[in-house]
């Protein structure tokens, strides 16, 4: 296939030297170099490896001695974010009900993105990257395994983003592999290797808005020196085909929320060091005997020590080790609550309450500004999923451009064409609604409340359940079920139903298995036809028409069929 002419300008701005001058700088970045060894200390932090984290602390155990508050409080913050779940809310074009049914598809078509990538399931490790590291990232991409845009997660150990003004402006992806990993991978290259081969290579992946360029670059003297481009594509979507965000920093650097976290959680370690330390000098502290024969041999549950009856004043016992200082147990304390302000954690987290009775607002108050870093993490992952939909509507329009199916139909549409449907308008939210900062249980106690108060419509709280996959087929299906239940109350109760109809829908739903409606397609055109049997055929009197004069069937006013009304007076 011939070379698109995009494709041409792209390769000839982006060669092989031009990703190396890349790789090369943002190794040589002092900003990215120092985002990178944050990273790492992150890295022995969450595994609790104190030493290397600390080289110079030679009192440091081996094992963390106490929580560690940062793997548990990321994780926490991950999993109360995960709980709430975004809703794809779309800026319809007008205000006419086609309007309204197009932004419905395009809801439908945004979430589907979401769904088929199985991203629900991966929000956690998005949240931990954020709360990590500082930033996530999403890439997008086309293949022909499926009619849909993918969406790849991309590890901000990684990343290497030019940002200006919180845009991307291109993305560096740079993952170290070993040569013979890449010599099976790329055996198009013919990468000398041997089996003994353990010297790395680097898998560079560059994004911006013209192309995608994929290449391996060689390293010598733990320097990039030579790169070779494996593939490239000039994806003509006009932007960077990568969704990310970063926290928001006052220094513009890429900073994870517990950075600081290592100081607190090294000294209380170190302290508990010294006090186990301290307690095992006294099981061993040292014999202190005066007048004892067998003074030399070890302590022990038969060991019987015999003094010398020669001599005065003998005696047999262990030195006492000093005692600690008293402040020493009031530091612990402190250096424990210096890690819950760092972490975001209050002591109600792992069901601490300094109350005896305390109620379940009195607990979700204590939760202090948890609720507000939740809902700011929320916002982030809101952001980049806006993002990612973006990319993945540029995608469809111009590389999948094929019928295919929604996730959810809308109004009986089943099937959408990007170039038709999308057509360019892609205004829309990520809103994670009544649930933003709040877990579950506060989050469904606050639409009630606001259901109750009339303050929102039953489908706008029907919007923010998690579970319902399709919030707006879900007042359908109840007006079908309440609709269902009028009619067979109707059909039971009314005496001017024949119980032999009532019998036979009975016995279809008994002994066919039929279902009501099933049931009720074959009686009531009997009934009907029962009906319009045994009705009095109108007389002439009653058609209106006079001896041996026409019949005038359009002024028949013929009674209508009693209701059983009870009319209650009031007062």
């Amino acid at each position: 296939m011939a070379e698109s002419k995009a494709l041409r300008v792209y390769k000839a701005r982006v060669n092989e030297q031009y990703i190396l001058d890349q790789v090369l700088y943002h190794f040589d970045s002092e900003t990215f170099g120092d985002h990178k060894r944050r990273i790492e200390d992150g890295d022995r932090l969450y595994k609790g490896d104190l030493a290397g984290l600390f080289p110079d602390e030679q009192a440091l155990p081996d094992t963390p001695l106490v929580e560690n508050k940062f793997k548990n409080a990321i994780h926490d913050c991950a999993r109360l974010a995960a709980e709430g779940r975004g809703l794809v809310k779309a800026i319809a074009r007008g205000d006419k009900d086609g309007d309204m049914k197009a932004a419905r598809v395009y809801e439908s078509i945004d979430e589907g993105y979401w769904a088929v990538n199985r991203m629900r399931y991966r929000e956690r490790k998005l949240y931990l990257d954020l709360i990590g590291s500082g930033m996530m990232a999403l890439s997008v991409f086309f293949n022909d395994e499926s009619p849909y845009p993918q969406i790849r997660h991309l590890d901000p150990r990684f990343c290497y983003p030019d940002v200006v003004d919180g845009q991307l402006s291109n993305m560096l992806y740079v993952q170290t592999l070993k040569r013979r990993q890449a010599a099976r991978l790329f055996p198009n290259f013919e990468i000398d290797v041997d089996g003994a081969d353990s010297s790395d290579v680097m898998l560079v992946a560059y994004y911006d808005d013209e192309g995608v360029s994929e290449a391996l670059t060689f390293i010598n003297n733990d320097r990039p020196e030579r790169a070779i481009i494996t593939k490239q594509w000039a994806h003509e979507l006009g932007v960077v085909p990568v969704a990310f965000e970063m926290l928001d920093t006052y220094d513009g650097a890429f900073h994870g929320l517990f950075e600081q976290l290592a100081g607190p959680l090294m000294v209380r370690n170190k302290i508990v060091r010294f006090m186990v330390d301290y307690i095992e000098s006294i099981a061993h502290s040292p014999l202190d005997a005066r007048g004892i024969i067998n003074a030399d041999t070890p302590p022990g549950p038969d060991v019987v020590y015999q003094h010398d009856l020669t001599e005065e004043n003998t005696h047999i016992g262990r030195v006492p080790p000093a005692s600690p200082a008293g402040s020493l147990f009031g530091l612990l304390q402190y250096m424990e609550g210096q890690e819950e302000r760092e972490s975001i954690q209050p002591p109600s987290r792992v069901g601490n309450v300094s109350q005896s009775i305390a109620s379940g607002s009195f607990v979700d108050r204590t939760q202090g500004q948890l609720t507000s870093l939740i809902k700011e993490l929320q916002d982030k992952v809101a952001s980049l999923r806006e993002q990612a939909n973006i990319i993945c509507n540029k995608v469809d329009e111009v590389h999948l451009d094929v019928d295919k199916p929604l996730l959810r139909p809308v109004s009986g549409k089943k099937m959408y064409l990007p170039s038709k449907d999308i057509d360019g308008w892609y205004l829309h939210e990520v809103k994670f609604g009544a649930g933003a900062g709040l877990d579950r249980l506060n989050a469904d106690g606050r639409v009630l409340n606001h259901l109750a108060a009339r303050l929102i419509s039953r489908e706008e709280g029907r919007a923010e359940i998690d579970y319902l996959d399709d919030s707006a087929s879900s007042q359908d299906k109840v007006d079908r079920e309440a609709l269902a239940d009028a009619i067979l109350q109707r059909f039971v109760r009314d005496p001017g139903v024949p119980m032999s109809s009532i019998a036979r829908t009975w016995l279809l739903m008994k002994k066919e298995g039929k279902s009501l409606d099933e049931a009720l397609d074959e009686t009531v055109p009997e009934m009907l036809a029962a009906e319009a049997a045994a009705a009095p055929q109108p007389g002439p009197e009653q058609m209106g028409g006079t001896q041996g004069g026409p019949s005038e069937l359009g002024k028949v006013n013929l009674p209508l069929p009693p209701m059983q009304q009870l009319f209650v007076r009031q007062g």
